[in-house]
């Protein structure tokens, strides 16, 4: 459905966003979600909600509740505002995790919770004969309030020994299940009044000028112009690499293969113009069978970096939808969608409010005239 200057356009306005002086990137990707800095230099467009909990109204941003993981039943911990309420309906993918080099790339380490702290001395479990490392210890607590009570890892497949090593031993597991998983920090909201309500006052960033830029790389890579494309790109990598000077987070040395210094990893993340021409960047980009030219290894790329800089803020399924790669990615990528995505879903369905709503000669539509309306499959 796309015109032929669709590509033109997308690209000129993008640069008219880029160029015109109103907007800047913010220098750490941290400080894009610190809920103190929401009106910052990159924000295009955003929907505000009132900070006056008063005027809420039982209204306000609910996001927060959909991205955390179920910590508050684990020992030690407790719901609290901080933590938000676990909701536990959206984890990463594999993919998702998988397609940062997390060794050199800062979003994926700064976008995301590996560790809670306890909060609640109440449900510490205490050492017993069968587990003390010595007797002193029967009867006295593993760990107290104020130790990390959770800590979520990318490494796969922990031995027992291992974690036995670490003292982890009051909560031996060694896989992530449905409700364990790191947590998205994007949504997170400590400015709800209590530990129940669901209204939170945070904004919601619908457009960003990080966004802008990998639409102006796509709209050139898609044209062909792969050395615009990478330079687009780059600006965004330049802020995702860890700086000169910067200290990195433990996990980068002890889990990811990274070093522990303070070099910059800028070298290690920029994209080549000819980083399309081959598959040999596949252990990021995962590629799937179908992308044989640099062609369709740009718009697989896009994708991927499109996740890794903009994953949980609500694009996903219009990128693939608009693509036309919905249903390819899907199978690819998603173990629990894949079995159920058909083609038809590249359309959402018409609310049926919608067509109960819809008058035709004067009449409201028959239920014949309904089904016509209605998108194939739903």
């Amino acid at each position: 459905g796309q015109k032929s200057t669709d590509l033109d356009s997308a690209a000129y306005f993008a640069e008219q966003v880029i160029n015109g002086g109103n907007y800047a990137l913010q220098a750490d990707f941290a400080k894009l979600y610190d809920i103190n800095n929401q009106n910052n230099s990159e924000v295009v467009f955003a929907v505000q909600f009132n900070t006056n909990l008063l005027l809420l109204n039982n209204s306000g941003n609910r996001v927060h509740l959909y991205y955390g993981m179920q910590y508050d039943v684990k020992p030690g911990m407790m719901r609290d505002i901080p933590y938000g309420r676990p909701f536990k309906r959206v984890k990463p993918t594999d993919y998702l995790i998988d397609i940062y080099d997390r060794a050199n790339d800062s979003r994926f380490y700064k976008q995301f919770r590996m560790a809670w702290i306890s909060n609640n001395a109440a449900t510490i479990p205490k050492w017993t004969a069968a587990t003390a490392p010595t007797p002193a210890l029967v009867g006295q607590n593993k760990f107290k309030a104020g130790d990390t009570a959770i800590y979520v890892t990318t490494h796969k497949n922990i031995s027992a020994t291992d974690i036995a090593k670490k003292s982890y031993s009051w909560y031996p597991r060694s896989a992530w299940s449905l409700a364990e998983f790191m947590t998205s920090l994007k949504f997170m909201d400590p400015s709800r009044s209590d530990i129940a309500t669901e209204f939170g006052t945070r904004d919601y960033s619908a457009a960003r000028l990080a966004e802008t830029y990998l639409i102006a790389a796509e709209a050139y890579g898609r044209k062909g112009d792969y050395a615009t494309a990478a330079k687009y790109i780059n600006v965004l990598r330049a802020r995702a690499a860890y700086k000169a000077g910067e200290q990195k987070p433990q996990e980068v040395y002890l889990s990811e293969g990274g070093t522990n210094d303070q070099n910059s990893t800028l070298a290690s993340i920029t994209i080549p113009t000819g980083y399309w021409d081959t598959n040999t960047n596949d252990k990021f980009e995962q590629y799937p069978a179908s992308a044989t030219d640099a062609k369709s290894r740009f718009i697989h790329f896009i994708l991927n970096e499109r996740a890794r800089e903009l994953y949980s803020e609500l694009f996903r399924w219009e990128d693939l939808a608009r693509t036309e790669t919905l249903v390819e990615r899907v199978k690819l990528f998603n173990t629990f969608a894949a079995p159920n995505i058909q083609e038809y879903h590249k359309l959402r369905p018409i609310p049926q409010a919608h067509l109960d709503r819809v008058w035709s000669n004067g009449a409201p539509l028959t239920a014949d005239q309904k089904a016509a309306q209605q998108n194939p499959g739903y």
